[in-house]
């Protein structure tokens, strides 16, 4: 009995911090550039290739920089996209959202399995990251 209610508390504490953090009010704006497949660092590169099927949210720092990725893991159709709605940084977080766009038109609904995601390069800071 106590281990089920040592549970329930531990899981209301961790429900309660990302509440919190997703009712913060913007601070600013963060500037943030979408990386190209080839300029993704390799370490950060295996590791997105690694966890594909299942979709992924990745946090990698190098030199100076900050790298988010977020893969939507496999889909059945090409002509997928993920786009970044918003990127911004609160008192003690950096929020990013994205999204998963559909083929637009039926000629680019190819019947092929793709694994979309989006990598984005910031200046390194020390907030927690929030995928939306």
């Amino acid at each position: 009995m106590r281990k089920i209610i040592c549970i329930f508390l531990v899981a209301a504490m961790l429900t309660g911090c990302a509440t919190q953090i997703e009712k913060e009010d913007k601070e600013k704006q963060a500037d943030f550039t979408v990386v190209k497949k080839e300029d993704i660092p390799m370490e950060l590169s295996g590791e997105m290739e690694a966890r594909q099927e299942g979709g992924f949210e990745l946090t990698f720092t190098d030199q100076g920089y900050l790298y988010l990725a977020k893969g939507y893991g496999v889909q059945e159709t090409g002509g997928c996209s993920v786009v970044v709605e918003d990127c911004y940084e609160t008192a003690n977080a950096l929020v990013v959202k994205t999204n998963l766009l559909g083929p637009e038109t039926k000629e680019e609904a190819t019947p092929a399995k793709t694994y979309p995601c989006v990598v984005i390069k910031l200046e390194e800071c020390d907030k927690q990251v929030v995928f939306q």
